[in-house]
């Protein structure tokens, strides 16, 4: 009787997928990179926030100031993701 071949289950391979990624770019020059890359967006989006929060208290029209207010919102939003993303990856790094 031939044994039949049973698959890993998907979150164990995802596990796995995870923690060889983290390995790769912890030991490897593109962990920088992607460092860097998540801060430079993280900056981007408080930027684009301040910028539309400040349009948002020059505008006039009220539908302007609403689009502006909820322009800050949503970069505000992202902003926390990133930062929230980032913080997650440097707690999963391992340390030296």
């Amino acid at each position: 009787m031939a044994r039949q071949r049973r698959d890993p289950p998907r979150a164990l391979l995802a596990l796995v997928l995870e923690r060889a990624i983290l390995i790769h770019c912890r030991f490897f020059p593109c962990y920088d990179f992607l460092m860097k890359d998540m801060q430079a967006q993280l900056d981007k989006h408080r930027a684009d926030a301040a910028e539309c929060a400040l349009i948002r208290d020059l505008a006039t029209d009220p539908t302007k100031r609403d689009l502006f207010t909820k322009l800050a919102e949503h970069y505000s939003v992202l902003a926390n993701e990133v930062a929230r993303a980032i913080e997650a990856q440097t707690s999963k790094t391992p340390k030296e």
